[in-house]
């Protein structure tokens, strides 16, 4: 959209950049405006990343007949393409409508191939992070502890998300308010509709004056580095960003099992995964990370060289461009408008 931040960044960078607002997958005019970039620009691929983004583009592409472009789509949510129906445009969208399907974790594959989505539609490649920025900072966790006035022997329970119910936030603080160790302090570091719910809720538990809401915040490796435990109590995940990044910073985790996480990190190995929506079992596996400061540790390594390894951009642009190459190949066989 014209003034996102994404348009800002991009103008910085140096980047050529084109601003669209979208009404919603039916809009005409957003429809025109696409076809004729594809028309002008004549890429090779067609590269979506959002759900309106993907209706539209897709379309815009078969339009523009033997000329058009591949048509990639990356995935990021773990539910049903049918979750949400629109004018049973649903299964067209992904089948024929892109030319492969870019999921960014094993699960989120797994969830479109029983949807009926054909396997050869389908590419695993997970989201990097940039492990430079949260591995070489120096540490300023010190200076975070001191901006929002920690005791000095704070154990800080932290989380890094939006605000939102899909989120589990609710479910973090309500396992933090069964913790006995009176140092124990909790840092959400994030905006979203549901953060004024949230502060009310630490109220009603009685942990307000332990609870630190800090809006939106770009300091995220000084934040996690203020951080003893990450908690991602998130109920729904394709893949969970903020997890790889809280390994690359070494920050012990616990999280939710859900979506790509147990792939991410695994259980007993380099985070302790409970269920989603479990206060009482959260809550245990901070207990478990304030009692045994020794194996938080070693996991919290382990998670770093995992990430390191298997997570970083370098990752995700050789995979993004091995999908590339696999999807321009085939574009031959369904170039005819809504063949």
């Amino acid at each position: 959209p014209p003034g996102s931040a994404l348009h800002r960044r991009a103008r910085v960078a140096g980047l050529p950049v084109s601003s669209l607002r979208v009404r919603n997958e039916a809009d005409p005019f957003a429809l025109g405006r696409i076809l004729d970039w594809i028309r002008r620009l004549r890429p090779t691929i067609c590269h979506l990343h959002t759900s309106q983004a993907h209706g539209l583009g897709a379309a815009a592409a078969r339009l523009a007949g033997q000329r058009r472009p591949a048509v990639v789509v990356t995935r990021r949510v773990e539910y049903s393409i049918f979750r949400h129906g629109f004018l049973g445009l649903d299964r067209w969208k992904y089948d024929p409508g892109a030319d492969l399907v870019v999921c960014v974790s094993s699960r989120v594959r797994d969830v479109l191939r029983a949807d009926g989505i054909a396997e050869r539609r389908l590419a695993v490649v997970p989201d990097g992070t940039d492990v430079e920025r949260f591995a070489s900072q120096p540490a300023r966790g010190d200076e975070i502890r001191a901006v929002w006035q920690f005791p000095e022997d704070a154990w800080v329970v932290g989380n890094v998300s939006h605000c939102h119910a899909t989120k589990g936030q609710r479910y973090l603080l309500e396992a933090f308010a069964t913790l006995p160790d009176p140092r124990a302090h909790l840092l959400v570091v994030g905006g979203g509709r549901e953060l004024m719910a949230l502060q009310a809720r630490a109220r009603e538990l009685g942990i307000a004056e332990r609870a630190t809401f800090t809006g939106f915040h770009r300091r995220v490796p000084a934040l996690l580095d203020a951080m003893d435990v990450f908690a991602f109590p998130s109920l729904a995940e394709g893949l969970g960003s903020s997890v790889l990044e809280a390994a690359a910073s070494g920050t012990p985790i616990v999280a939710s099992r859900v979506g790509g996480i147990p792939e991410a990190v695994r259980d007993g190995e380099e985070a302790l995964l409970v269920p989603p929506a479990d206060a009482p079992a959260l809550g245990e596996a901070l207990r478990r990370v304030r009692a045994d400061a020794e194996g938080a540790a070693a996991r919290a390594e382990a998670a770093r060289v995992r990430v390191t390894r298997d997570y970083d951009l370098d990752a995700m642009v050789e995979g993004t461009l091995e999908a590339y190459a696999r999807s321009s190949s085939r574009t031959v066989a369904s170039s005819a408008p809504f063949s």
